[in-house]
């Protein structure tokens, strides 16, 4: 706001300023602006006796009505802006100098501003915030502690402060004398529990509800709130089942207590037991989909999968068009072979994420097995029918495919794939690299080449085939593979940078060079590139070149950790041991889990004849990357080094001596 339009400034303390700005009262907090001003509540005290009794402004404010907002405004009492200007200063700094006592304002003003006060630094606001939140909640006017649950001031409390204040609570409600006080004081017992589930202290949470379910027996909010606590009780890290049982005694007709119950026995694998609590849930003539997909699952899991296929075919009878229910029953044919596989993801029209190489078949015999895998191809064979949009159905009956060893159909599969749904890039990877990643690399090699002869124009089947040669290393099919596609694409910029990492895997520094150098000609601000280009020049003793490269490529990004790393090793080559160790550690301070780097770094001070550095740095290196039997014979050469060498003690008696 320009300095021209601010008629007059209050400073109340350090902290907290009010401005006249275009005929408005504005609060500004740390020089910040934070809030305008819209009335002053005004009235007169011997007029109305009612105001005799009233505790703060909030409870003024409803005795009044608010009709003093509009009867006895500024305007009508021949106020000016600048008189009203005063008005709120006073208020200001009678509430500042009050130790920022909220009832002398409104709530929705005096604790906004306290905590923004407090999260400015004020030390007497913060001081008094939490004490405050409390006080008011505690109070026995109603909208005030509702305000505060509401607007979520609870969650500045932590769990000491939290249960303290609970206590004082339960104290409170049992000196309420009417019963109207007491049926919205639930709400208040409500936003503790709520608290307690955001973070994550089930136990603390479901203390709370039991003790409010003594006093309302029968509020259905209060145990709505139980089965959500019940249900993510399992993740506690306390004692994993308190005595919450006898609650069912308290109302055992309630739906919640019975799904919650249900859901806890679930997570915690107790599958017998679950399918107990949802059988009692379907008594209920309200009970819902979710929970009898829950039963289905539980009998499943626990053993009895003749109940598990009829209660799905009867959830069908109810629901024809649901396709995520004739999924189920298509994943519960599945299970009966792959136990580990879920239900709950195949209903989105994704990648089904479980590997089915992972899950161990279940213990069945040979005619078992393929009587339900057959089923389950057959249903999926429908499904996809009727639903073929369904990237999700698709993905996992090719899996089944490949499971019976079904090539025609596998291939038949992959191609309705390609051609049916849109090209994201996102799920061309994670189908792809999810489905040759399943399978063994020489079949999945085969089942590429047929594909990529139905469709060579798909760029990313090309990059897989050339990545699955390397699997088997075979170095010149890749190269070969990736040259081939590059004659089809010879615009695929990925395809010409794979084509140089290949050359370098291979050895063939000098064809990589050029390559690399093309593409840093057309695109020179890529970091990567550089770095592979300087990685060679340094292989070649291209000094000057790889000089130049790793310039560049700081230019673009100075905190490239890599780019230190390959300075570091541009110096160790040429000698200059001293400025190799500083890039070294250049590198490793902007990312220390480079055991190659420490590696590097250890040889450098051999050279400096710094061993016990060399020795710390080659120890470190062996903690990161364990696997490399350079690393621990780099470190049994400089401790042998070490031993031979006298100690800083035996250095010290020779010169006494």
């Amino acid at each position: 706001m320009a300095a021209q339009y601010i008629k007059k400034v209050f400073m109340v303390n350090k902290y907290l300023t009010l401005k006249l700005v275009g005929g408005t009262t504005q609060i500004y907090v740390n020089d910040m602006k934070f809030m305008q001003c819209k009335f002053l509540l005004l009235t007169n005290p011997h007029k109305d006796k009612r105001l005799e009794l009233i505790e703060s402004i909030d409870e003024a404010a409803e005795v009044l009505n608010k009709g003093l907002e509009l009867q006895l405004t500024p305007k009508r009492l021949g106020l000016s802006k600048e008189q009203e200007f005063w008005g709120h200063c006073s208020n200001l700094q009678s509430w500042a100098e009050y130790n920022y006592d909220t009832r002398l304002l409104h709530s929705n003003l005096s604790f906004p501003l306290l905590k923004a006060l407090d999260q400015a630094g004020d030390p007497k606001a913060r001081k008094v915030f939490k004490e405050e939140i409390a006080l008011r909640f505690l109070s026995n006017y109603y909208p005030v502690s509702q305000f505060l649950a509401n607007e979520g001031y609870l969650f500045f409390l932590n769990r000491t402060e939290l249960l303290t204040l609970y206590e004082q609570y339960k104290l409170v409600v049992k000196g309420e004398k009417t019963e109207p006080n007491k049926a919205r004081k639930i709400d208040l017992w409500y936003a503790f529990a709520a608290y307690f589930l955001q973070k994550f202290m089930y136990l603390d949470a479901l203390t709370v509800l039991e003790e409010s379910m003594e006093t309302y027996p029968n509020d259905e909010k209060i145990w709505k709130m139980f089965e959500k606590v019940v249900k993510n009780l399992h993740k506690s890290d306390g004692p994993y089942f308190p005595s919450y049982l006898s609650l069912a005694e308290i109302n055992p007709d309630n739906i919640s207590f019975w799904k919650g119950l249900g859901y806890y026995y679930f997570f915690k694998k107790e599958y017998k037991r679950s399918v107990r609590a949802f059988e009692k849930v379907s008594t209920f003539e309200n009970h819902s989909v979710c929970c009898r997909l829950f039963l289905i699952e539980s009998y499943l899991r626990s053993g009895n999968i003749e109940k598990s296929i009829i209660h799905s075919k009867k959830l069908i009878s109810e629901y024809p068009n649901k396709i995520s229910y004739k999924i189920k029953l298509a994943m519960v044919y599945l299970q009966t072979t792959f136990p580990k596989i879920t239900f709950l993801e195949i209903s989105k029209n994704s990648i089904v994420p479980t590997h089915l190489n992972s899950t161990k078949r279940t213990q069945k015999s040979k005619i078992e097995y393929r009587k339900y895998l057959s089923k389950a191809i057959e249903k999926f064979e429908k499904l996809s029918k009727r639903f073929p949009r369904n990237l999700g159905i698709r993905s996992l009956l090719t899996h089944l495919y490949i499971y019976t060893h079904d090539i025609s159909n596998i291939i038949k599969s992959l191609l309705i794939i390609i051609d049916d749904y849109p090209k994201e890039k996102s799920k061309e990877r994670d189908f792809w690299g999810f489905f040759f990643t399943s399978i063994k690399p020489r079949k999945a090699i085969s089942i590429c080449k047929t594909i990529i002869r139905y469709r060579p124009e798909e760029e990313f089947l090309w990059s897989f085939l050339v990545n699955l040669y390397l699997i088997i290393d075979q170095v010149k099919k890749s190269i070969e593979t990736c040259q081939r596609a590059l004659s089809i694409h010879p615009k695929a910029n990925h395809l010409f940078e794979l084509l140089g990492e290949l050359y370098i895997y291979g050895k063939q520094y000098h064809k990589a060079r050029k390559i690399l150098e093309k593409i840093v000609e057309k695109t020179p601000k890529k970091i990567d590139v550089l770095n592979k280009l300087s990685e060679i020049y340094i292989k070649l003793s291209f000094f000057k070149n790889a000089f130049i490269v790793l310039n560049q490529a700081l230019k673009f990004e100075s905190r490239k950790n890599l780019t230190w790393q390959n300075l570091g090793s541009l110096y160790y080559k040429q000698k200059q041991y001293k400025k190799a160790a500083r890039r070294f550690k250049k590198s490793l301070k902007i990312f220390n889990g480079s055991s190659l780097c420490y590696y590097y770094l250890a040889k450098t001070y051999v050279n400096l004849d710094r061993l016990e550095d060399a020795l710390q740095a080659i120890t470190t290196c062996i903690l990161i990357s364990p696997q490399f039997e350079k690393f621990r014979k780099t470190r049994k050469k400089i401790v042998k080094i070490l031993n031979k060498q006298p100690t800083t003690f035996n250095k010290r008696i020779s010169r006494v001596a």
